[in-house]
């Protein structure tokens, strides 16, 4: 019996040793912490600081009436549309005198995006235009494509969408091929065929060298023009030659019984008389 009432003292002594170091030290299950920190002691309280992303970033046991610590500077990742960049804390922490659950609060700017625009060839830059997120781009002029030996080339459009941006972006020029359609332009002089050519349409034909045709014992011919008009061609032509007449001069002389002695000359058109002297 004796044993167990010193057990019984000893075990009392020792609780009531808890009980006075528990009260002494400010520990409460229930509120704030009052503690020995160093040569400090008070309540202290809780502050969690949250990065951008919701993450625990930084986290103070603040002693009641002072000033937590800047944690730093916080992030949040852009995304297609925003960059975000640190403004401020959403609460003062310069004055703790509770628990405090702090988040960083940021400016969010649009991002903005460039729409390249090339030709066809897909190197050649026609221009370029730098718009905010979800908006439309401007286009240049649109581009044109020389024609060749076979077609004619019509611009059909970009390769792809700028109505509505969400990143850089490079689109190119497209065409479409028309056939080019083709006509024959013959040409004749005298009843020949001199040359044809062959010419795209709504092209000049290029005519061949003038023409000749041979006098006759009325007439001296010279080219003149040709009686179709070749430019602008869109059919097929047949294109003749036109030469201007002009009436043959001829000489009668005039000479005595001996053959040699030349008493005049008279000079008269084809088909007309002569003046004797």
């Amino acid at each position: 019996i004796r044993r167990v009432r010193n057990l019984k003292r000893k075990l009392i002594s020792a609780l009531m040793f808890l009980l006075i170091g528990f009260l002494l030290t400010g520990c409460d299950l229930f509120g704030p912490k009052t503690t020995t920190a160093g040569e400090t002691t008070g309540t202290y309280y809780q502050v969690v600081f949250y990065d951008g992303d919701g993450t625990m970033l930084n986290v103070q046991n603040v002693l009641e009436g002072e000033a937590a610590n800047n944690p730093g500077t916080p992030t949040k990742a852009s995304t297609a549309q925003y960059t975000y960049v640190f403004s401020h804390w959403d609460s003062d922490y310069s004055n703790v005198t509770e628990d405090m659950t702090i988040s960083p609060v940021f400016t969010e700017t649009v991002n903005q995006y460039t729409v390249t625009f090339y030709d066809e060839d897909e190197s050649t830059i026609l221009g370029t235009s730098t718009v905010p997120y979800g908006t439309a781009a401007t286009p240049p002029a649109n581009p044109t494509k020389a024609a060749d030996e076979t077609y004619t080339y019509e611009f059909n459009g970009w390769s792809a969408a700028f109505s509505n941006v969400t990143g850089n972006l490079s689109v190119h020029a497209t065409y479409t091929a028309i056939p080019i359609q083709t006509y024959d332009v013959s040409f004749y002089a005298n009843g020949t065929l001199i040359e044809t050519v062959t010419v795209n349409e709504g092209e000049d034909a290029t005519a061949p060298d003038d023409p000749t045709k041979a006098s006759t014992a009325q007439y001296d011919y010279a080219f003149s023009h040709w009686d179709t008009d070749f430019s602008n061609v869109t059919e097929d032509l047949t294109v003749t030659a036109v030469f201007t007449q002009t009436l043959r001069q001829y000489t009668v002389t005039f000479y005595d019984e001996d053959g040699t002695t030349v008493l005049g000359t008279s000079t008269v058109p084809y088909g007309s008389a002569a003046t004797a002297p």
